[in-house]
């Protein structure tokens, strides 16, 4: 059995695991990483960070948010920030898009779900 097969049954659906199986699994970390500091730094300041906010909040180079960044949408296609997996997150539910409307993801017992 292969690392990354141990690893996709260990991990099933959680959000790590969709990253890992989009990304790989050090891309996946990564993009993970980049969720959790982008998340926290986004809250410390008040509003979503935008990527050239980044590096202030954080200490990285401007290149490595980018780069980060760049493993996030990887990971996660069609998902331009992290802003609506962290608020999925961080709301331990549902979550829906910014006008409110259509559920874009739902995190239970701490595995990330696509909405149907």
């Amino acid at each position: 059995m292969s690392l990354r097969k141990d690893v996709d049954e260990a991990l099933g659906d959680s959000i790590l695991g969709v990253a890992i199986r989009n990304a790989g699994i050090r891309s996946g970390w990564k993009a993970c990483t980049y969720l959790a500091v982008w998340g926290i730094g986004s809250e410390r300041a008040g509003h979503p960070l935008h990527t050239e906010e980044v590096p202030g909040a954080t200490g990285w180079s401007r290149p490595k948010a980018f780069r980060l960044q760049a493993e996030f949408r990887q990971a996660f296609p069609g998902e331009t920030t992290p802003e609506r997996l962290w608020s999925a997150l961080r709301l331990g539910g549902w979550a829906a898009d910014a006008d409110g409307g259509e559920v874009v993801a739902r995190v239970a017992n701490g595995r990330y779900l696509e909405a149907a």
